[in-house]
Order: C-alpha cells, then structure tokens, then sequence
C-alpha cells in the first residue's frame, strides 16, 4: 500500500555543490545521447540519499556490521548504508541523480555505489547549473542557498542533471522506482540474490522473496514495468530477460552452497490494470517528494546574465547597484521576480550589514520607478532571497525581517497603488516557503511594513495579507502561525500610529478595535477564522495597546513581528513624514490592474466597486543593528 500522508513533504531548498569519483558498473540504465555532461568526470564525491518520509519501522545501518538506529525524515542514507523496514514500516527516498524510491515493508535495501559528476542548482525550466559555470560569474555558496525553491524545478528535468554511477541491492522486499534518464556514461544497477537488473527504464516495481522459509535457498522475483525498460540477468550473465514497458516478468531461481544460481523457471506476461494503477499512484506521489532536490525559480540564463551585469560592481554602493539592476529591466514579471531573488541574495549574503538595507531601498526604488506595477514581482523576489536566506543560516532571521522591511517600505513608496498586491504576494511567498518559525516572522515584516506606508488602511492590507496565506499550499500549521502573527504585528502597529501622533490609549485602543473588526469581517470565511477570531479578540488588542506603548516610549518603531523594537520610534520620527493620495483595492485575489479585485469568502465572491482614498504616512526605515554574517 502507498502512504500518501506521508509524502507531504516541506518545500525545502537543499543547494547541491556534488563533486562525485569514477566509478565502475555493469549493467546501466539506457543513457540519453543528446545531452553531453561537460566537465563531469572531473571533481566527483558520494551522491546523497534522503529519507523524505518514514513511517513504521524502519532502521538505517550505517555501514556493515553497525548497530542499527531509528530513521527519521530528514536522514540521510551513506554509501554502504542500509536501510530496513519492519512490518507495516515505509521509507521514502529520494536521490541527486533524480531518482525516488519507496522501500515498503519487510523489506531490505543497500547502497553499495552512488557516486555523481558536480552540479550546484536546478532551475523551474529544467535547466542544471553546474558548480564551474557559478564560480565564473561569482556565485559562492551562500548566494546559491539564499535562492528561490521551486517544486517544479527537479520534476521538469528531461534527464539526471549530472553524470552518474549508481549500485543498489534489494536484499528482500519491495521496492518501486522511478528514475531519470541517464546522461552517457551513467549506469543504474539493482542487485537481488539471485541477480542484477540494469534499469534501462524509469517507473518500475520489484519483489524478492523466499520461497520455503527464512533459511530456503529457492527465491522468486517479481518485476514490474509501466514505462522504459529493464534487463535483468543471472549474476554470471548466462541468463536474461528484458521486461518492457507495460510487462511483468516472474523468475524462479534456486541459489546453491557454492553461491551458483540456477534459474528454474521464467515468465512474463501483461502487467495487470490493477499493478499499473499501483505504480501510477506511486509516480504521481513521486514528484512531490522529488522537490527535495529542488533549487532555482526560474532560468539559468536570466542566473547567468544577472550575475554577469553585477560582476564587480560594489555591493556596498547603492546607486552602482540600482544602476546594474536597472539595466536588466525587463517587462516580464517573472524574470524581474528573478532578478529581484538574485540581486537580493548578492546583497544579503555579501553587503555590510549596515549598507545592506540602503541598497535593498535603492534596487527596489529604480525597479519600480520605471515599472510600478512590477511590485509584487520584486517583492516576491525579495521575501523569496530572504526567507531562504534565514531558513538555510545564510542569515540571522532579524537581519532577514530588517531587509524584508525596507524592501516593501521601499514599494509601496514606489508603487504606492500596489501595497495590497505586494503585500499578498510577499506573505504568500514567505508562508509557501517559510517553515513554522520563519514564515510568520518575515510575512508580518512585509505587513508591518506596508502598513507603516498606509496606516489608515491597516485592516484592508490585513486581510489581504491573510487571505494570501490561506489561499498558499503551506502546512496548515504554517498558515495558522503566519495568520497569528500578521494579526499581531497589525494590531500593535495601529495601536502604535495613533500613539506616535499623539493620540490617547483610549484612541489608540479604539484604532486596534476597527483594524480587529476589519480583518474579521474581510477574512471570516477563511478555512482558519477560528484562528483569526483568537488572534484578533479584546485581550490580543488590550495587548497590542501596551506593547505600542512599550515601544514609543522607549523610542522605537513596532518591529515587524509586533514584540521587538527597532530604532524608527519618538525620538528618531523627525519630520519626514508627507502625505499622498492612493488608490487601494480590497482584500481579494491579487490583481496588478486599476479594477477592484474580487473578495474571496471561502469560496464565494462579491464584488466591491468602491474605491477607498487613503492618506499614505510612511515612517523612516529602521536601520539594522543585528550582523548578517
């Protein structure tokens, strides 16, 4: 049986820099003529096995002879490690070269060789980037994990993205499989008692059992194959039988004392609907495990040229920045998503930490100034670079929420007109790829930013922020923490514009009640309105009032997560505030146009035809005090 909960995997980012050693095989999967692996002999070390999901029993034996210990999502198998499940026990695992397989129960399975040529990242496009090629233009490791992921990414690959040599053996048990394309020169081999099949196919099944008992010495292998092929042969090569695609084959075999095998019997017939459905259902659960391996949105050309126009140029110098930033301008929303993704990673990874934010301002700024509806695509961009940045260690997550601030500070400023689509494409972005810690924490610093641009309509950008996170494909214990802390960091910025413009706590208190009403009058029928009525009661806003007061008589402006203060508060206002007409659509399904978006009711939809003027009142930027190194 397939565990389908078990392979709802977290959209994680694992930025592979694989160098692997020339390896030996015998029989290999067919390889894919028409794309050469340049430079992959050179530089090679061990491929990577992840456990993605395990449920049951199920144990890894390190190396021959090592004490078994429990697996866990997350493991990793090593060269010459085993792995073992137990009754009603299953392990998901997928591979660098692009292959996924299920380890079902009662089963036994090893990897003897796995060694694969380097690459570093893998784009939605299908296009490998390879380690050599980054290094030219000046992509360090840091820059690469400070990427965007994209599920789609390793999917769409035609073939494996690199070279190489791989030896498994199913000791007992089942297995199902399903693999790439091999470049020229890779080989795939299974290795069972009774023999070895070359994997010349990509979706496929295979059983080993004994037959008589623990201790018999007669085995009988199934082999199923919905698509490509599969050789499999006696161990001395005097036998073979090739199982094509919409086959199963059956083989009995007897092993003797001396370790010679005999093949009793051979036969091969139609795969039944019944099988083929089994391996349909596992394929297709396949490519939500295989985004494990996922890196890069986007292409590996607009990597290359992004990375080649900033090539010297001074990270630190704001204008040189914007200037190179800007001469990459495109009309086209997902490259400029990309481009604001790579500039940013540049900027966070290699910037001093005090420089980083005013360069972030400008890049955002001249983007947006020749193309303001672009804003949800820079946006995106930037929460993108910063939320992996934080969830890889690539930077302390304060840092990231401080960026992520002025960033969204910085559009809405631009594209004043944009903030609520901005907003909902920054918070979904975050909640998407965001784990339970850092999601919330940098979607309520692209709302606490983008209400400090337009305070009056803090419970419109709110409800739009949460309307964005209920509507991603993130955990729902992901989306109810992001709808919490947007909550959190709305109620106590509104608290805190009253307060910093001299208004009394009764006003101020009076100013958090109608954001609360807003935000659940436009978010009631979400499926996490319970979690928003929590997040929004009368304590959470008597809260929201004391900590706004915290945070202005101690000269700060609220932090984006609504609990932390950061300098921006009385005594650093000055006077530069100023005021401007805009337009904002309500909460809604995004949309970049001039017409009001419609209103989504959990399914249902309205259509608002007013248009609300607000006075836009941005407060200074905060500047960062915590390092990026």
């Amino acid at each position: 049986m397939i565990y389908k909960c078990l392979l709802v995997v977290s959209k994680l980012i694992i930025a592979l820099f694989f160098s692997l050693l020339p390896p030996t095989g015998a029989l290999a999967q067919e390889s894919d003529p028409g794309q050469a692996d340049e430079g992959s002999t050179s530089e090679s070390k061990p491929g990577i096995t992840v456990i993605v999901d395990a449920a049951g029993e199920v144990q890894i034996i390190d190396k021959p002879g090592a004490v078994p210990r429990p697996a866990h999502k997350g493991d990793r198998i090593p060269v010459e490690g085993t792995i073992v499940t137990g009754a009603g026990g299953q392990a998901n695992l997928a591979l660098s070269n692009g292959a996924f397989f299920q380890i079902l129960e009662n089963s036994s399975f090893s990897i003897a060789q796995f060694e694969q040529s380097s690459f570093a990242v893998v784009f939605a496009d299908g296009g490998p980037i390879k380690k050599q090629q980054l290094e030219k233009v000046g992509a360090d490791e840091a820059v690469v994990k400070s990427l965007d992921a994209s599920e789609e990414s390793w999917n769409e690959l035609p073939s494996e993205p690199t070279e190489s040599k791989t030896n498994f053996a199913l000791n007992y048990g089942t297995m199902i499989g399903e693999s790439k394309k091999l470049k020229p020169g890779s080989e795939m081999q299974i290795t069972t008692p009774i023999g070895s099949a070359g994997i010349r196919g990509t979706i496929w099944r295979m059983t080993i059992q004994r037959v008589g008992g623990a201790n018999a010495n007669q085995f009988r292998v199934n082999l199923d194959v919905s698509e490509g092929r599969v050789d499999f042969g006696s161990q001395d090569g005097s036998r073979s039988v090739q199982v094509r695609a919409g086959f199963s084959m059956n083989i009995q075999a007897t092993v003797l004392p001396t370790g010679m095998v005999f093949f009793d019997s051979i036969a091969t017939a139609r795969l039944t609907p019944e099988r083929a459905q089994v391996l349909a259902l596992a394929v297709q659960e396949a490519s939500q495990v295989q985004q494990m391996f996922a890196a890069a949105l986007g292409s590996p050309d607009v990597l290359i040229n992004t990375l080649q126009a900033l090539q010297g140029v001074d990270v630190n110098n704001p204008q040189a920045m914007a200037d190179a930033t800007l001469s990459l301008l495109t009309g086209d929303a997902a490259q400029i998503q990309q481009i604001s993704n790579i500039v940013s990673a540049l900027i966070i990874t290699r910037a001093e930490p005090f420089v980083a934010q005013r360069v972030a301002i400008e890049v955002v700024s001249a983007l947006l100034t020749q193309s303001p509806n672009l804003a949800p695509s820079v946006v995106g961009g930037v929460v993108a670079t910063t939320t992996m940045a934080a969830k890889n260690g690539i930077a302390r997550l304060a840092f990231s929420q401080i960026l992520t601030r002025a960033a969204v500070v910085s559009a809405a400023t631009s594209a004043p007109g944009q903030v609520a689509a901005l907003t909902a494409s920054g918070v979904s972005v975050a909640t998407t790829r965001g784990t339970e810690t850092i999601a919330p924490a940098i979607a309520s610093a692209v709302v606490g930013a983008a209400i400090t641009s337009l305070p009056t309509q803090a419970g419109l950008i709110a409800a739009w922020a949460i309307n964005s996170a209920a509507r991603s494909n993130a955990k729902p214990a992901v989306v109810e923490v992001v709808i919490s802390a947007i909550a959190t960091s709305v109620l106590v910025n509104a608290a805190y514009a009253e307060i910093s413009n001299g208004a009394d706590q009764k006003t101020a208190e009076r100013a958090a009640a109608e954001v609360a009403e807003a935000i659940r009058k436009n978010s009631a029928n979400t499926p996490f309105s319970g979690v928003i009525e929590f997040a929004t009661d009368a304590s959470m806003i008597q809260e929201s009032i004391n900590q706004a007061i915290m945070h202005y008589e101690r000269g700060e402006a609220p932090n984006t997560d609504g609990s932390t203060g950061i300098p921006g508060g009385a005594k650093s206002l000055g006077d530069t505030t100023y005021k401007s007409k805009v337009e904002i659509p309500l909460p809604g399904q995004p949309n970049e146009s001039k017409e009001t978006p419609k209103v989504t009711t959990g399914g249902n939809s309205t259509t608002k035809s007013k248009k609300v003027i607000v006075q836009a009142t941005p407060t200074p930027t905060p500047t960062p005090h915590p390092s990026n190194r």
